[in-house]
């Protein structure tokens, strides 16, 4: 008789939230504003410069994140093209953030079932971290056309 494991698959599920688990919609209802907030009181109200980027600065190569203020001071102008010209991976995460908020607020308001990931296989694991990899090089690359053709 042979021994079979199950292999390990990555599920999605909708359930009540379990006694001890982390409530994830109530810690992002209030960090994503806070987030929020603190990059207004750094950009717009406080007169704090923000350090260079430090590639840039000792190598002359601008990194994945460079143009992330400029994407952010844009997405509070509500220019969210120009937000994209400057570091579209990073717009991507603040728009989404956005999203997540009001999700977690809509779950959190009408009491709704949490959406939870089960366990995932070593091979998606491996997806995840290709497919990021593979969006950072994209956001790097974008990054630095827009630097070298826009001088």
């Amino acid at each position: 008789m042979e021994d079979s494991i199950p292999a390990k698959t990555m599920r999605i599920s909708r359930r009540p939230l379990l006694p001890g688990e982390v409530d994830f919609e109530r810690w992002l209802a209030w960090l994503i504003p806070a987030a929020w907030l603190l990059a207004w009181l750094l950009l717009f109200v406080l007169p704090v410069r923000l350090p260079p980027c430090l590639l840039y600065h000792y190598a002359g190569i601008p990194c994945p994140g460079c143009g992330s203020s400029r994407a952010t001071v844009s997405l509070a102008h509500g220019d969210i093209l120009a937000a994209l010209n400057f570091n579209p991976m990073w717009t991507v995460i603040c728009l989404s953030g956005i999203v997540a908020w009001g999700f977690s607020l809509a779950t959190l308001a009408l009491g709704k079932l949490r959406y939870r990931c089960g366990i995932i296989s070593p091979a998606e694991g491996w997806i995840f971290r290709i497919g990021f990899l593979l969006i950072l090089l994209f956001n790097w690359a974008w990054v630095l056309w827009r630097e070298y053709t826009h001088q």
